[in-house]
Order: C-alpha cells, then structure tokens, then sequence
C-alpha cells in the first residue's frame, strides 16, 4: 500500500478509483508494512495512505503487522490475520461473505496468503497480480529459499485455484507458463490518466522547489533507488551524453535508500555528480512538473514486469528510452513514443541523443492522448470487470 513503492501500489490506488467510478462497491485490504528504509511514524503514514486512496471506497482495513527488515517486512506476520480477513471480507467464521470477487494484488506475505485460502475455503472467486514476483530474475534475487518453500507450499496452491492469474505483459505470461502450473492466466496491461493539461503549471511549481533546473534539458529517471533498477547504467549514459548535450541534467527521483550512496560515489568517479540531482520521492503536483519540465524519461531497469512510469511519462507527453528489461517497452515503439534499447552505456547514450535532438522537447499532446485512450483506466476495469462476472 505504501505509495513509495511506486507501480504496484500506485496501480491499486487508480484500479480502485476507476471501480469505484463505475459504479462498483470496493473495499482495501492491506497490512501496515511500509517499503521505504527511512519509516514514517505510523499516524504520518496511514495519513500518508488516506490522502492516496479514491473517495467513495466502501471500507479500508489496514492490520498491523510486525517485522522491519526482509524477508520479514514483506511477508507482514500478524497474529489476528485471519480473523481480520474474515472480518474485512463481511463474514464471521461461520456466516456468509458479502463480498462478489476478491483481487489479490502481490504474494509471499501472509495476508495475501490468507486471502487466497480463506476465499477458497468460502467459495469467493478470486484472482491473483504477482506484480512480477514470479519472473525468473525477482525469483533468483533476495530470500530465495524462502520464496522456493513458500512457492511450492503454499503459492503452488492458491494460484492453481484462483479464477485467474493477472499478468500484466505478455513477458509474464511467458514467465507464469514457464512455471509448469495449472493456471488461467488473463492479460490485462496496468493504465495511465491522462494528467490536468496545464503544463506551464505544473512546471512552476516543479521549478519553484528545484530553481537550479529551470531552463535546463533534463533526463528524468523516476523508480525506486534499488539495484534493480541499474541507476548506475544509465549515470554511465549520462556521462556520455554529456559528451553531446552539455547542458543535460539528470534527475533521479525515488525514496533515498543505502544504494544511493554508491551512485552517488559513481557519479563522483564519472565526474558528473554537479550535473546528477537526487530529488527524493516525488507525487502529485510535483511528480506532474517533473514530467512536464524534463526533455526524456529514461528507464534501465534489468527487468520491469511492466514499466508503469513508461507509460505515465507518455501520458505527460514525454518520450521514453527503455531497455531491453523493461516490458512497456513495446508499447513505446509500438506508439512511437521513444526508443527501445540495448543495455550497453553507449546505446543508452545515443537513444537519448536521438529523442533530444530530433523530438520536440517534451508535452506532446498528441502522444499523450494516443496513450490515455488505448491505456485508459476506465478500460481496464471495465476488461478486469468481464472476466471477475465471468467468474462468479
């Protein structure tokens, strides 16, 4: 739930708010478990939550639960999960559920575990998005014991009997079947919402907090600060592109983490430090100016089950350099929104050279709107909402 932790929340937060618009009855159900290393106290961050979430949501339940530190941290134990899920999901023990479809988004922590079970042992159809947890690359990486006892004892399971498997790329599709289970696996890609068009706006107040990139052609990355994410790829590009452009900046913005202190040490080596600016987490207004006031948005990630900030950045109008990784990245060429790449620093650089030099620098309505319409929220709940009465 923690908005920090960017696509999958941010994905459930417009999910439900497209629901609820339609006209659907939507409850959340979430533990406590926050993803930034730097923890908020605990009143901060579930106002941090209420000020995220759509109005008109039915109920939202939000358990405590214990543990700070992977695995420990994402599996979210809680001694009264169980009787809590009964309860958010309208029933006793005994009694009936008034609950029509439950969507369980993410896996290998308790309360989407026991979502999946309790659903199953009240006959509640339900689906499961792995949020990508079930590539091969997230599957090696981490706790991988824990994931491989948790997989074969319990997820094996629960996927088996779910209505269907949400996956959100045909790249997942692939890593889902490569798994060897008997699954019904639906496609349904994430959306976008077509921002307020206002981009002088949206740029001052974007301005108005970093006055030092005013004027400046910047290459924005925005994801989590993680070495998955291969921040140190694309600082190798910048140093290169810099080459070129030299009046280039480069924008990392995410939660600061202990990985960002060896970025910043490489950008220090590469000599580029003065011209690479950590902004921290951005939302709102100020992740709209960021968007608005950059000349590209860059995305290196070594692997992206989906790629929501490709998307979000073509729906500001902004063209996109992807690698190989990332698997929104046959939406950018297909739209002819950006580049799709090879992951060597010199390819990188020259993608980034090619959209800054031939394109014009960034609000291009016309790709925001070809994106919002095929992308659209509002369309996607309505394909989810097919194959959820398809079920029941």
């Amino acid at each position: 739930m923690d908005p920090r932790s960017g696509g999958p929340s941010h994905a459930l937060y417009e999910l439900s708010r497209a629901q609820v618009d339609q006209g659907h009855s939507v409850s959340i159900i979430a533990s406590d478990r926050q993803s930034g290393e730097q923890w908020s106290t605990n009143s901060d961050y579930l106002g941090c939550i209420k000020n995220s979430l759509p109005g008109g949501l039915a109920n939202v339940s939000i358990i405590p639960s214990y543990g700070r530190y992977r695995p420990w941290v994402r599996y979210a134990y809680s001694p009264q999960c169980t009787s809590f899920v009964y309860k958010a999901l309208g029933c006793h023990l005994r009694s009936s559920p008034t609950i029509d479809f439950v969507h369980v988004h993410g896996l290998f922590s308790q309360i989407t575990q026991k979502a999946t079970e309790i659903c199953d042992r009240l006959k509640i159809p339900y689906a499961v998005r792995p949020t990508g947890a079930l590539d091969a690359l997230p599957l090696k990486r981490g706790f991988t014991l824990f994931k491989r006892i948790f997989l074969r004892y319990f997820l094996k399971n629960s996927l088996e009997k779910a209505s269907f498997v949400h996956a959100t790329s045909e790249s997942e599709v692939r890593s889902l079947k490569k798994l060897n289970f008997d699954l019904k696996i639906k496609s349904v890609p994430l959306g976008v919402t077509l921002p307020s068009w206002d981009p002088k706006h949206y740029q001052s107040v974007f301005h108005r907090r970093f006055a030092g990139l005013k004027g400046k052609r910047i290459v924005l990355c925005l994801s989590r600060i993680h070495p998955i994410k291969r921040l140190g790829l694309a600082l190798e590009a910048f140093k290169i592109l810099r080459s070129n452009l030299e009046d280039c900046q480069l924008v990392i913005a995410g939660t600061q983490t202990k990985h960002q202190q060896s970025l910043e040490k490489l950008a220090n080596a590469l000599g580029v430090s003065d011209h690479v600016h950590f902004t921290g987490f951005l939302d709102n207004d100020l992740k709209t100016g960021a968007f608005f006031s950059s000349s590209v948005f860059l995305q290196t990630s070594e692997h992206e089950n989906f790629g929501l900030g490709v998307m979000e950045s073509m729906t500001h109008g902004l063209r996109v350099i992807c690698t190989k990784g990332v698997a929104a990245g046959t939406h950018v060429a297909s739209s002819q929104g950006g580049l799709f790449v090879s992951d060597t620093p010199e390819a990188v650089a020259q993608g980034l050279c090619d959209v800054m030099n031939n394109h014009p620098p960034s609000c291009d309505l016309n790709l925001a709107l070809r994106i919002s319409k095929a992308f659209s929220w509002e369309a996607i709940a309505k394909q989810l909402d097919v194959y959820y009465r398809h079920s029941t």
